[in-house]
């Protein structure tokens, strides 16, 4: 319920159960009482993910920086 009415997930309820359910199955993710929290092997793999993701991150951040150092606005002149 915090999950959906977060507005984070976009997805159905119905979709990320199965997700979640999946995710149990795979033995990433354990439940302790209300809490999800990850197993060994889903920290693994949550590391080997956000390395992947940082080096597009850190991409996307140059060209934002850059972008933003770069831009000018140009003045339009008119003559006669």
């Amino acid at each position: 319920e915090l999950l959906v009415s977060s507005k984070i997930i976009t997805k159905q309820t119905r979709a990320l159960y199965k997700n979640l359910e999946t995710l149990e199955k795979k033995k990433l993710i354990e439940y302790d009482n209300k809490k999800i929290t990850f197993t060994e092997s889903g920290l693994i793999i949550l590391e080997k993910i956000n390395s992947e993701v940082a080096k597009f991150v850190s991409i996307q951040d140059y060209f934002v920086k850059t972008t933003k150092i770069g831009k000018r606005k140009l003045q339009t002149v008119i003559k006669s």
